[in-house]
Parts: C-alpha cells; structure tokens; sequence
C-alpha cells in the first residue's frame, strides 16, 4: 500500500493516509477501511487505510489471534513512519467495507478487540512491545 499524496485527504484504493485534520474515501464496497481515531500529546489525529484485499488465506477460525496480531503488525509498520507509537492514548478503531460474505475472518480478528482480551495469551504471539501497546489501548 502507499501512502496518499492527494492534499484533500481523499484515499484512494490500496492506500493509507495519516492527517491531523481529516481524511475520507469516496470509493468503499466490497472492500475494507480500517479508520484509527487517536492523539498524541493532545493534538487528534487519524490514519485511514483503505484496501482491496487482506490476505487471509493463511488463517482460520482456530488462529484469529494471530491474524489480529498480522493486522496490528500492518497497521503499525505504516504508522511508525508518521508518529511514536508508545505516545498515542485515546485511540479508536472503526473496521467499515466489505460485502457480507468478504473479509469474515478480519472482522472476527478485529472483533477480539472488544473482548477482554488477555494479553499474555498475545504476548506469545509477538514480543514486539508496539504491537503489544496497539492491542493494550
């Protein structure tokens, strides 16, 4: 994915966009948008990521975990370009797209998240303290 140049925060197809201001996508069916809403030392920003397609094919329901912990990594890897992830607090995540058929086990991953997850069993997943961070706020 790349990030999007467009000055209007408009984020085409396949790309990713972080603003302090605003961001938005006119183009979203049977794909996915993944909006993060935070702040970072009181000033608000947001991330969108619009997509096509997210890789699956490797996971079912008997490793959700990990596909959350794959989609976290995803997020991040694109985010450290723009801020330190250890200084974001109030962040919100909204997973928006997809026919009702697509993207099951994404949204199933992303649904862990309103759980009481319990993050030593994601600590054998990922030793990576961001990614640990991500799924703690």
């Amino acid at each position: 994915m790349t990030e999007s140049a467009s000055s209007s925060g408009n984020v085409d197809m396949e790309e990713n966009q972080f603003n302090h201001s605003n961001v938005k996508t006119t183009a979203l069916s049977t794909c996915i948008g993944l909006l993060l809403h935070g702040s970072i030392e009181n000033q608000e920003f947001c991330v969108l990521s619009h997509s096509s397609k997210i890789d699956e094919f490797d996971y079912d329901d008997d490793n959700i975990k990990d596909l959350l912990v794959y989609l976290i990594q995803n997020l991040k890897s694109y985010m450290i370009q723009h801020v330190k992830i250890q200084s974001i607090n109030n962040l919100k995540l909204l997973v928006a797209g997809g026919a009702v058929d697509e993207h099951l086990l994404t949204r199933q991953a992303f649904s862990l998240l309103n759980e009481d997850i319990n993050l030593n069993e994601f600590k054998e997943l990922t030793k990576d303290n961001d990614d640990i961070y991500l799924l703690k706020i």
